[in-house]
């Protein structure tokens, strides 16, 4: 696996720190070889939400939320499901709990920039407003 370093990604970096990775063809069959067993008796409403953002040498491709038992398996959904637009991918696990509709009605789709962007003001949105709240 190549990877090229952890920064925050651009579209939700206040929830976890992103790793950028090359989606190398050695890459891709070694996240399909690790989610195949994953995805067997997986259900689809189970595992965390991962968020991944494609670029490419022109930029911005594109940004995929997906549940998933793991990152690897929500790489090889991206391809199965063809939602992956190539070029390298940054990936973060994103918390649900308050968030789970929000990222359920935002999954399984290639979502452009904006998009993107109005999910995050959204989750910092009602993030803010249940701290705010706790007894």
């Amino acid at each position: 696996m190549k990877i090229a370093g952890s920064l925050s990604s651009p579209t939700f970096g206040r929830y976890n720190k992103s790793k950028i990775m090359l989606q190398t063809e050695e890459r891709i069959q070694a996240a399909h070889r690790n989610a195949s067993s994953e995805l067997k008796n997986w259900s689809g409403t189970t595992g965390d939400f991962f968020q991944l953002t494609f670029f490419g040498d022109e930029g911005f491709r594109g940004v995929v939320i997906l549940r998933a038992p793991s990152l690897d398996s929500a790489l090889s959904l991206s391809y199965l499901l063809k939602l992956n637009p190539g070029g390298s991918v940054g990936s973060a696990q994103l918390p649900s709990g308050l968030h789970e509709e929000l990222l359920v009605s935002h999954s399984k789709r290639l979502l452009s920039r904006r998009e993107a962007d109005d999910l995050q003001a959204k989750l910092v949105t009602s993030t803010q407003f249940s701290s705010k709240f706790k007894a």
